[in-house]
């Protein structure tokens, strides 16, 4: 009587919650479409069928796909996924204009919004290219505990204003952290501008970042050029390769910096400007500082607070969780097949790469074997060169001596994970120093997972 007492008290609880839920999303003065990761809808408000144009008996029964009611020319189902802001569409027969951002939650489920072009406010005004913020540190996925501690001090980063400098090897995602700082901090409602320091020669970057007058060098524009530094005014300037800044320009940069104002290029009046710095890097700035390639002064005003982003391979718990995600994102992408995971010689080739080219690398190499994939179950040879040419050296030979027994289709990305950690104890006889070796990862990470997956390395010393 007890039990039953206690489960229909937890029914009555979430359907309350389910009421409060539909009750917010009536209240909302904003459309609401709550998608499946098929794209199908699940929830909607009253606020979106009438900005819609659609009847309440259209939308009817739930689980209709989404492009019964938004046309694909206006909206496609790769901006839905990959994620839109303030994306202007065209629909119904008075060829109403609305504003759409879509967004994935943590759930795979997608979070589509819909707002009235007529009544745009700065926060949802068509964007400028470039000066949008689309990540969230939500978007940002892993659990290991590097991870979690280089989140935190970004969280707390992003609740001030001085000035940031993010450090780390390329692919790392650093401009991934930086939409995410100033999302979550008070300048989040102002413009995010990004500029690659090391992509642009040398005589564009100054007008680049500063602007120009009119008149002010042959092939200037009439009206002239505001620069990245007046774009960004009241939001971020991400300086992205901040490395790779010529010497004068650096000048003219600390300058800035300090007086908060800039000159355009053949302007005579100052402009003020109200900007947050954060600065990226793939190379050590103090080196560069001995080396007399980056000035002193600039270096010590852009490290008020210094982030270094972790490695793929210093965050060797998370890389199940990230080949599990992006195999998950782009599997959705193929319509001509249903794509179940990787088989099992697939993912040891892929839980044993070095990946050089860190989460940038391995993105990309999961959406090409995704696209390359013959059957459910995608095969070896659909992922990149790089990583067959890896798993053959000489240097990962050892694994092969690892007990393989036979690992049936369909098993998870943790399971095959759980099971290599299990064949490396019985072909080392428990000892986690040398399972750790065989395995090619730290003994503190292993002595983690064993922890994580409840192993007992003394049932594999007999």
């Amino acid at each position: 009587m007890r039990q039953q007492s206690i489960g229909g008290n937890c029914q009555v609880l979430l359907d309350q919650l389910q009421k409060d839920f539909m009750a917010l999303l009536e209240i909302a003065s904003v459309g609401i479409l709550i998608l499946t990761p098929e794209l199908r809808i699940r929830q909607f408000n009253q606020a979106a069928l009438k900005l819609l144009g659609v009847s309440d008996s259209m939308a009817q029964p739930l689980d209709i796909p989404l492009f019964e009611l938004i046309d694909k020319n206006q909206l496609s189902e790769s901006e839905v996924r990959m994620g839109v802001k303030a994306h202007l569409i065209t629909t119904g027969k008075e060829g109403r204009r609305l504003f759409v951002t879509s967004r994935e939650s943590s759930s795979r489920n997608i979070l589509l919004i819909i707002e009235p072009a007529g009544d745009a406010s700065p926060r949802v005004k068509k964007p400028m290219a470039g000066s949008v913020a689309y990540f969230h540190f939500d978007d940002i996925i892993g659990q290991s505990a590097v991870l979690l501690r280089t989140l935190e001090m970004a969280k707390i980063a992003s609740q001030n204003d001085s000035n940031i400098l993010l450090t780390g090897e390329s692919g790392t995602g650093k401009e991934m952290f930086a939409q995410s700082i100033h999302n979550d901090s008070a300048r989040s409602s102002g413009p995010f501008v990004p500029i690659n320091c090391g992509a642009l020669p040398k005589s564009l970057i100054e007008s680049e970042l500063f602007g120009y007058d009119s008149g002010s060098f042959t092939g200037a524009k009439r009206e002239g050029h505001a620069g990245k530094f007046e774009q960004a005014n009241g939001g971020t300037l991400f300086l992205d390769e901040i490395g790779e800044m010529p010497l004068d320009i650096q000048a003219t940069l600390l300058r800035a910096l300090q007086s908060r104002e800039v000159f355009r290029i053949g302007g005579k009046k100052s402009i003020q400007v109200d900007v947050r710095i954060i600065a990226a890097t793939n190379t050590k700035l103090s080196k560069l500082v001995e080396q007399k390639l980056f000035r002193k002064d600039l270096f010590y005003r852009l490290n008020i607070f210094c982030i270094k982003i972790p490695s793929l391979s210093e965050r060797e718990e998370d890389l199940s969780i990230l080949i599990d995600y992006f195999l998950g994102k782009y599997a959705n992408k193929r319509t001509d097949l249903s794509i179940k995971g990787f088989c099992p010689e697939a993912i040891e080739r892929l839980t044993t790469y070095s990946w050089p080219g860190n989460i940038r690398e391995l993105q990309n190499a999961i959406e090409r074997a995704v696209y390359l994939a013959k059957s459910e179950y995608i095969e070896a040879e659909a992922l990149p060169t790089a990583i067959l040419q890896h798993q053959s050296s000489p240097e990962l030979g050892a694994q092969k001596n690892i007990v393989e027994p036979a690992c049936p289709r369909g098993y998870s990305l943790l399971d095959m994970e759980k099971q290599q950690i299990e064949n490396a104890l019985l072909t080392c006889h428990g000892r986690v120093e040398k399972a750790a070796d065989l395995l090619k990862v730290n003994r503190r990470t292993l002595y983690r997972k064993l922890e994580k997956y409840n192993i007992n390395q003394k049932e594999f010393s007999k």
